[in-house]
C-alpha cells in the first residue's frame, strides 16, 4: 500500500466500466432464447467497448479527446482492487435479478417455461 489516491479519471473509468458490465449482463439475464447470434452480439458489445476505450487511451489519440485521460484506463488493469470490483460488483448488483428469475421459473412458471422445461 503506497497511500496514493487514484485520480478522478481512474475512478470515472472504473465506474463507467461497471455500468457497461451491469447493463450487458442484465441484457444477458433477460434474454430467453439463446442462440449463436445473441451470444455473438453479447461478446461484440464487450469487445467494442474495450477496443474503443483502449484506442481512446493511446498516446496519439487521447490528447485530441481529453488530455488528462491518457493511459488512465490501462491503470485499471494494474490495480487489483479495480479488477476485483469489475468482476464482483456486477455479480452482486444482479444477484436479486438472478434470484427472482430463477424463483419465478421454478415456483411460478408461465406456460412458456412449462413447455421449455419439458
Amino acid at each position: 500500500m503506497s497511500g496514493k489516491t487514484q485520480t478522478h479519471w481512474f475512478k470515472s473509468c472504473v465506474a463507467f466500466s461497471l455500468v457497461i458490465h451491469v447493463i450487458v449482463f442484465k441484457i444477458m439475464i433477460e434474454t430467453v432464447n439463446w442462440n449463436w447470434i445473441s451470444t455473438l452480439f453479447g461478446l461484440i458489445c464487450f469487445a467494442s467497448y474495450y477496443v474503443m476505450v483502449f484506442a481512446m487511451n493511446m498516446h496519439m489519440l487521447s490528447p485530441l479527446i481529453q488530455p488528462e485521460i491518457n493511459g488512465e484506463f490501462l491503470l485499471i488493469f494494474t490495480s487489483l482492487k479495480a479488477c476485483i470490483c469489475l468482476i464482483l460488483i456486477p455479480l452482486v448488483a444482479l444477484l436479486p435479478d438472478i434470484v427472482i428469475l430463477f424463483s419465478q421459473k421454478i415456483f411460478w412458471p408461465n406456460p412458456t417455461d412449462v413447455v421449455m422445461l419439458k
